[in-house]
């Protein structure tokens, strides 16, 4: 049980790490297409 729940929060936070680096991508994308146009 115990182990389960640590692999769990590892990987929320990995997801929490990850986050702002995935929006980030998000932003230069939008920003890019609007250039496009």
């Amino acid at each position: 049980m115990s182990h389960v729940s640590l692999e769990r929060s590892k990987k929320r936070q990995m997801r929490i790490e990850k986050g702002p680096i995935m929006l980030k991508r998000c932003e230069n994308k939008s920003s890019h297409a609007r250039r496009e146009k």
